[in-house]
């Protein structure tokens, strides 16, 4: 990973057209930090020396109608007014079918699902995530990859007890920050009681304590149904949502 990320930035200097593709919020903000970060002319000409101001050409392609269909109409129009105020081209409704790299140019050709083609110097999917999952037996995942965990007792279940899963690969999470911090407290509480009862099982293998481990009440995971997204975009700022 640190590779191809040292490869990444050892290929912008050379690049004369960066495609990001995705129009969540990753694709948003990487759109938004290039082009600051590349394309921001300097406010005083004599700071520009060699002539070494060149600005590069970006791209986001959306799949969607318009930048991050997941939040607010609003917060996507503002985001997009951002972009193109760094000159960053946007093209909406069309999703990413192939690519291909041509390794003799260095460049990375785009297939789009509206029959066209985009060819980029450099080449950024942002196109969503696929969980780390892949060491885990499959018997253990959903349909989509994510370890199968109860959304109310955080518990996986087909693993057998005393097995649970927290953070982005567990599939109650929507892959925000705060499903780890809320859920946290609840696991442990229900993990304290699944080894409480184990010990008290233990201790009375015939039988016994049964009114114990009655006692032992599990807590639920209440996930906030709001979003709370902050995507920087610029160097003074971007958009976002906290808490809807």
């Amino acid at each position: 990973t640190i590779d191809a990320l040292d490869s990444f930035h050892a290929r912008i200097p050379a690049a004369k057209s960066i495609v990001v593709c995705g129009g969540g919020p990753s694709g948003v903000e990487t759109a938004g930090q290039l082009a600051t970060y590349l394309n921001k002319n300097p406010s005083l000409p004599f700071l520009v020396q060699n002539n070494s101001y060149h600005p590069k050409r970006i791209t986001l392609i959306t799949g969607n109608a318009r930048c991050l269909p997941n939040l607010p109409a609003s917060v996507g129009k503002k985001a997009e007014k951002k972009l193109r105020g760094l000159g960053v081209e946007i093209l909406h409704n069309a999703r990413l079918v192939s690519t291909t790299e041509d390794k003799a140019r260095g460049t990375t050709v785009c297939v789009l699902s509206n029959n066209t083609t985009v060819t980029a110097d450099l080449y950024v999917a942002a196109t969503g995530v696929v969980p780390n999952t892949a060491y885990l037996s499959p018997k253990l995942l959903n349909s989509a990859g994510y370890v199968a965990t109860n959304a109310d007792t955080l518990r996986v279940e087909a693993a057998g007890p005393r097995v649970y899963a927290v953070g982005d690969c567990a599939s109650y999470s929507k892959n925000y920050v705060l499903d780890v911090y809320d859920a946290v407290p609840v696991l442990m509480h229900n993990m304290l009681n699944d080894l409480l009862a184990h010990e008290l099982r233990l201790a009375s293998p015939y039988g016994g304590n049964e009114e114990e481990i009655a006692a032992l009440e599990d807590e639920c995971y209440d996930q906030n149904p709001t979003d709370s997204q902050l995507i920087p975009i610029t160097r003074y700022g971007g958009v976002g949502v906290v808490f809807g």
